[in-house]
């Protein structure tokens, strides 16, 4: 999708959030959320490229194991950040900062086990 396409489409889905938040804020609400998670789905597809560059670069390396632990990282920083922001536009900062620690969680138990191999790599060299 063009990013003026991106942008015009934002634009008319605030102007819309805020007409629908005169009228009944639950509306506002869904439609504000509704158009980020479209917006979202838009721009994914540009991804592919750079995802699969990454990928062909890291089977050459030999470090595939990695990319696929950073890879999922960066999926849960991404839906961690988009599903915060949706949170937090409708007003629920406390279900919000739930998700954050959630997802950090969950990105460190993903790490662990790179933790746990540059521990060992540290000891051999001791």
């Amino acid at each position: 999708m063009n990013v003026f396409a991106l942008c015009a489409f934002g634009v008319c889905a605030a102007c819309a959030a805020l007409i629908l938040r005169h009228i009944e804020n639950r509306f506002a609400l869904l439609a504000a959320a509704a158009a980020g998670i479209i917006m979202l789905l838009a721009v994914s597809p540009q991804f592919s490229p750079a995802l699969e560059f990454a990928r062909d670069l890291t089977s050459a390396s030999g470090m595939s194991q990695y990319f696929s632990l950073m890879a999922k990282s960066l999926g849960i920083a991404l839906v961690c950040r988009v599903s915060c922001e949706i949170c937090g536009d409708m007003g629920e900062n406390s279900i919000a900062s739930k998700i954050e620690l959630a997802c950090k969680a969950a990105i460190i138990a993903l790490s662990l086990p790179v933790m746990k191999r540059i521990y060992e790599f540290i000891k051999e060299l001791i």
